[in-house]
């Protein structure tokens, strides 16, 4: 993982918005269907912040 005070440029095929249950699910979607792409991440949160979602039930249960 890189933190954003860590980061360069960087070329990338795909760019996923937000760091959830979904967004973490597509970007292994991704790489699993497609493991040349570059895929990155990024979430407003703070990497080491885990914020509860009471959706995230719905979610993983779907």
């Amino acid at each position: 993982m890189v933190k954003a005070d860590e980061a360069g440029e960087a070329s990338l095929d795909v760019l996923v918005a937000g760091a959830g249950y979904v967004g973490l699910a597509t970007a292994v979607s991704m790489k699993q269907a497609r493991p040349s792409l570059a895929v990155a991440v990024v979430d407003a949160a703070p990497a080491d912040v885990w914020q509860k979602d009471g959706r995230a039930s719905a979610i993983a249960a779907a």
